[in-house]
């Protein structure tokens, strides 16, 4: 952990938890990996998250920061194995589209959905979907847009949203017309535009570990990198060379919040904090009455899948 980065803590310890943001601090809420999940898994903690929960605690935090804060979701949220004819995927946009995103950033286990139905609910629900290197055919053409900018306590934000190369979700999207170029590049040409507008720029991806720390050394420009493959952060969170890197909570367990600060002119400092979802937080009503419609019409005798992926 860098000096500048202990000097933010230090500065927290001061001005107290509760303290209202400075004209100079942001949050960050942000979300990924949540495979579907709509109920409470039932996971080593117990019974915890569910996506009304995960709702509630997201609008309380919206609520306390106001324009203080932005709220994002790195991508992976489909069932990556619906059972036939579950519209699981198709209610789960529709809560999201009620949980008011920022930037949801599409993957290749996203496309799992149907392209369609994520046109529709970017056309229809208005959902930020983005992605910066999900092409068409041999084309160059972008069907959904790579980066999103964010006015945020008087600061412009650039989002931009990256897929990785994963050869087994792609095929399981059945639409072989889609594919996701190199990263690297798509991140360059996405920075070429956004940089010289943002203060501060974050990238959402599904990019693994490795990947993620080795762009944040590589390529200037880029401040925050948030991933649905990078370990999730326990107490602190690590810089690699330009950018802070963090990992989402897997299947909406708990809320993860990072608070930007600026320090010493233009360097950036990150804090970071998990909550985990148990049952003292209360469930949104809009998401709830969402996952209860869900619930309703959802096939019966559905087999069950054991996933990819362990534990965060």
């Amino acid at each position: 952990m860098g000096w500048l980065t202990v000097l933010f803590f230090i500065g927290l310890a001061f001005q107290g938890g509760c303290s209202p943001p400075e004209n100079n601090t942001w949050r960050v809420i942000y979300t990924g990996s949540l495979d579907g999940y709509l109920e409470p898994c039932g996971c080593k903690e117990g019974k915890v998250g569910g996506l009304a929960r995960l709702a509630g605690g997201i609008q309380d935090s919206l609520q306390r920061w106001k324009d203080d804060a932005l709220l994002v979701d790195a991508g992976d949220f489909a069932e990556t194995y619906a059972f036939p004819g579950d519209p699981k995927n198709r209610f789960l946009l529709e809560a999201y589209h009620s949980m008011g995103y920022d930037a949801i950033n599409v993957t290749a286990q996203d496309l799992i959905c149907g392209f369609e139905v994520l046109q529709r609910a970017a056309d229809s629900l208005g959902l930020p979907l983005i992605s910066a290197n999900l092409t068409v055919g041999d084309s160059t053409q972008h069907p959904l847009p790579g980066w999103v900018i964010k006015k945020v306590n008087h600061k412009a934000i650039g989002v931009i949203g990256i897929g990785s190369l994963r050869p087994l979700e792609m095929r399981l999207s059945g639409d072989p017309t889609l594919k996701f170029s190199d990263p690297e590049p798509a991140i360059r040409r996405a920075l070429e535009q956004v940089r010289s507008q943002c203060d501060i720029v974050i990238l959402l991806s599904d990019l693994n570990s490795r990947a993620s720390r080795e762009l944040a050394a590589k390529i200037p420009g880029l401040d925050v990198i948030i991933s649905t493959l990078e370990v999730t952060p326990t107490s602190f969170i690590r810089k690699f060379g330009y950018a802070y890197v963090a990992g989402t909570s897997r299947r909406g367990k708990a809320l993860t919040i990072l608070t930007l600060r600026q320090i010493l002119g233009d360097s950036l400092a990150c804090g970071f904090s998990r909550t985990l979802l148990d049952s003292t937080f209360r469930s949104e009503a809009k998401v709830e009455k969402v996952v209860a419609e869900y619930r309703r019409v959802k096939p019966q005798n559905e087999t069950p899948v054991t996933r990819y992926g362990g534990e965060e």
